[in-house]
């Protein structure tokens, strides 16, 4: 859709670095089957996920590692009549330190595909010195549950990956120092908009970019690229879901996630309270907001104690 726009889709092009001039961005070289171009822009969008290539050359990289995860996945081929007498159209996931600390398990089901992985906070990785591809292939040989779903699915391939999370949730840790500045905004996983309670990222990704747009647009509309023009793209994501759930989610990790007794509780909660189970499902689903379950804890005062202190 975007190429029928009039957008040039660039392939096996490698962003290197930005151009710069007075302080601003003004375009970026890559390279192109070893071949230097560059590529002048008025307003530059950052999406370049949790390398921080750009971010780290600009001076805004912070990539505090306790706002990062370190996650390794597998996929996996399975016959989709196992898919669906065993897992069916559900996500599957698995808590626990024993698995992984903070963090948590997957099984995705796809078509004769199953993705596999785990991920946890890169400081709790440095911290245990935890190998991420040992734990995944001990859950998959020897969890009591997740072998038998597994069972006859063989390996097709691995990847790992950082993912930065929580980004503007908490000023102590962070990804990147600002999310604009001269000629440039930073969006999705490159400026940490992943939430910091499930690793979610496409949503808030998809979410800044459509805000970065509709800022970009604007700018071009007044010529206008400076700091102070491009400060609208900071206010809006400040104003939206995103910041919302960023700050939110920081909260829901510290009540549930941060340690076994405290997930154990959710899970408890969530299996003898319907209303806390419906409303659980609803937030991992996505099917409402962070701030709307908080409400809904904060407005159910005993739904909320029973959870953190009876269950």
């Amino acid at each position: 859709m975007a190429m029928d726009e009039g957008a040039e889709f660039r392939e096996e092009s490698e962003v290197v670095e930005p151009m710069l001039e007075h302080g601003a961005i003004v375009g970026v070289r890559s390279r192109e089957q070893a071949k230097i171009c560059e590529h002048k822009a008025k307003v530059t969008i950052i999406a370049e996920g949790g390398s921080g290539n750009l971010c780290r050359k600009l001076g805004t990289y912070v990539g505090d590692p306790r706002a990062i995860f370190m996650c390794c996945q597998q996929h996996m081929e399975l016959s989709n009549a196992c898919i669906a007498e065993r897992i069916g159209d559900n996500i599957e996931l698995y808590l626990g330190s024993a698995i992984v600390p903070i963090g948590y398990a997957w099984i995705f089901p796809k078509d004769n595909i199953v993705s596999v992985g785990l991920g946890t906070p890169l400081s709790v990785v440095k911290e245990q010195k935890i190998n991420l591809r040992e734990r995944l292939a001990r859950f998959v040989a020897q969890h009591p549950i997740a072998k038998q779903k597994l069972l006859g699915a063989t390996f097709l391939s691995s990847q790992s990956a950082m993912l930065p999370h929580g980004g503007m949730g908490r000023d102590d840790f962070r990804i990147v120092s600002r999310i604009h500045g001269n000629g440039y905004v930073i969006i999705g996983d490159a400026a940490g908009f992943a939430s910091p309670a499930t690793g979610e990222g496409i949503y808030y990704g998809m979410k800044s970019a459509k805000i970065a747009a509709e800022v970009a647009v604007d700018s071009l509309q007044v010529n206008d690229f400076s700091e102070t023009r491009l400060a609208e793209y900071h206010k809006r994501v400040r104003q939206s879901v995103i910041y919302e759930d960023m700050k939110v989610g920081w909260k829901i990790r510290r009540m549930f996630q941060e340690s076994d007794r405290s997930t154990e509780r959710v899970v408890r909660a969530s299996k003898l309270d319907p209303w806390f189970g419906e409303m659980t499902r609803k937030l991992i689903s996505g099917e409402i907001p962070y701030g709307s379950f908080m409400k809904g804890l904060y407005t159910h005062p005993h739904k909320l104690l029973k959870a953190l202190l009876f269950y």
